[in-house]
């Protein structure tokens, strides 16, 4: 500030001044009475919000404890789906040959049996 010359300190020094109570001893000791009983239950409200805090905290542990179980068992769940249609599909094209050689198998009996009736007939 000893650089600038004093009529532009108005501009420069800080706006904002200290605060002073009355000069009475009666009202600065109400007003810090008031004051204390606000720090009072600031401080209370205070420690109730850190319980709400701590609490929801838990809550939230547990429910991304059970985001992770869920997601896990999904996981095994979608696994053994995709086991269960590698079967279904492997005893599909099983049956499907089996049929196939059944069919087979009828055409090959009524041909031996045409044939044999035609021995029969001769």
């Amino acid at each position: 500030m000893s650089i600038v010359p004093k009529k532009y300190h108005v501009f420069i020094s800080p706006p904002l001044r200290r605060v002073f109570f009355g000069d009475s001893d009666d009202s600065s000791r109400e007003v810090i009475e008031k004051l204390n009983a606000e720090v009072a239950v600031l401080k209370a409200r205070v420690g109730s919000l850190k319980r709400d805090k701590d609490l929801l905290m838990d809550r939230c542990e547990a429910a991304q404890c059970a985001l992770t179980r869920l997601t896990s068992d999904e996981r095994a769940a979608r696994l053994a789906r995709d086991e269960a249609k590698e079967l279904v599909r492997v005893a599909k094209l099983i049956i499907k040959k089996a049929r196939e050689d059944a069919r087979v198998a009828k055409h090959t009996l009524r041909e031996l049996q045409m044939e044999n009736d035609t021995r029969n007939c001769r």
